[in-house]
């Protein structure tokens, strides 16, 4: 069997252009990232080439968003892009041992996602300040 080597800055290229839509079109890339079927948990689908994790946001108003991952591995070495186009925003891992892609999920869901949430709404919060005149306050 052959393999493909990469380099984080490789992947990391590939991600951004997937969520800028430079590799392909918004329309074939949204297709491309759409579930072909679901597992038989509620939270996991799979497309081709994604596995795509569905999270629900904590309080308070409990959104959801998905993960989508593509990993690979050489024995106990692991890599793994992670892209979250709800934000626009990726991450690349590159790890040795065990259970590297439980701990990356663990990461995203139970410390990136919060703090992407928390700069999402200050910015819109920005936005829409401008956007309403301070006398219909």
């Amino acid at each position: 069997m052959g393999g493909m080597y990469s380099t984080a800055n490789d992947l990391s290229a590939l991600g951004r252009s997937i969520l800028s839509y430079t590799l392909l079109s918004p329309n074939t890339t949204w297709g491309w990232m759409k579930p072909i079927t679901h597992t038989s948990s509620l939270t996991g689908s799979v497309s081709r080439p994604w596995k795509i994790c569905r999270l629900v946001l904590p309080q308070p108003d409990d959104r959801v968003t998905d993960i989508y991952t593509k990993s690979g591995s050489l024995g106990l070495y692991t890599s793994i892009l992670a892209l979250l186009p709800d934000y626009g925003v990726g991450s690349v891992t590159l790890s040795a041992g065990q259970s590297s892609h439980a701990a990356l999920d663990g990461l995203i869901a139970d410390i990136v996602l919060p703090e992407l949430e928390t700069i999402a709404r200050k910015e819109a919060d920005s936005v829409y300040e401008e956007l309403i005149p301070q006398a219909m306050v």
